[in-house]
């Protein structure tokens, strides 16, 4: 992969990425039009992720903020449980436990973090599937396919009024196998979780949010996971640079991309994205064909 390729997958993820229509899908199409070779399987389609989380870090920072706040506040009080838990036993008292969800952003943590493990679980179970799924234009087609239905249901159903104290936590566990499944290119991530969200009831600004934040801890997550998985460490040294000038120009395209995105999700509907998704799901079809 040359240093000009890198660049423009770079900017094709900070395009897209915001978008309910699979910023992989599309790095998949170009991949495989041009012929490219990203060597080290999904490790720099997860350097390019990292790159607009980046962005999408500083967008929600008061939100992140605030639930890593609500989070230690958490830990601290279920120790401070387990204190007053042995102090009652050896002096035979009754002091009350502290309540540890006791507001939205507490409850908003603990969704995330079911939503994570699910998630991650899940993308471990079908990350050969997605390295395959690389080499194919035709499963990309069907999972494009597959995201814009979802899209366009989730636009047809009624407008939810939940916010996090009235979600369930099932709900943040079937959320994350949503999202892990979603690691098969032309399954949209922002798309596929924005859509179990609306469907689950979700206010539409909080399940913009959800589909946002929970991205973070799952590319973090996969960059880990693909670290210790890497097999030829020459080849990734060097590579990084061209790998890092990608990643760069995904976060400074992102950056230009961010706040258009969330008001355009804010105010309009999503069926402009479903059939974006059936457009390009039709492409990748012509696209395999083509160049049998």
């Amino acid at each position: 992969m040359s240093l000009l390729e890198s660049i423009w997958m770079g900017i094709i993820q900070g395009v897209t990425e915001f978008l309910p229509v699979s910023s992989s899908g599309h790095l998949v199409i170009f991949q495989n039009v041009f012929h490219l070779d990203t060597e080290e399987g999904l490790l720099f389609f997860i350097l390019l992720h990292i790159g607009t989380m980046v962005v999408t870090f500083v967008a929600f920072y008061s939100d992140i903020q605030k639930i890593l706040v609500e989070t230690v506040g958490m830990i601290r009080d279920i120790v401070g449980n387990i204190k007053i838990f042995f102090f009652n036993q050896k002096h035979d008292e009754a002091k009350r436990f502290k309540k540890i969800v006791h507001n939205n952003y507490r409850k908003f943590a603990i969704l995330l973090f079911l939503t994570t493990i699910s998630a991650a679980c899940v993308a471990a179970a079908t990350r050969d599937l997605a390295l395959f799924s690389k080499t194919t234009l035709i499963i990309t087609a069907i999972c494009f396919f597959v995201t814009g239905i979802l899209l366009l249901v989730a636009e047809l159903g009624e407008n939810g009024h939940k916010i996090p104290r009235d979600v369930r936590y099932g709900n943040g566990i079937a959320i994350g196998i949503v999202q892990g499944i979603s690691v098969i290119p032309g399954l949209s991530s922002l798309g596929m979780v924005l859509a179990a969200c609306l469907l689950s009831g979700f206010q539409r600004k909080f399940a913009i949010k959800y589909a946002f934040l929970s991205s973070i801890p799952v590319v973090i997550g996969a960059l880990i996971w693909e670290i210790g998985h890497i097999e030829d460490t020459a080849m990734v040294n060097q590579m990084i640079g061209i790998y890092l000038i990608g990643t760069a120009m995904a976060c400074v395209t992102g950056f230009l991309m961010i706040r258009r995105v969330l008001n355009f999700l804010k105010k309009k509907k999503l069926r402009v994205f479903s059939y974006y998704c059936f457009a390009m799901g039709a492409l990748s079809i012509a696209a395999h064909f083509a160049m049998k």
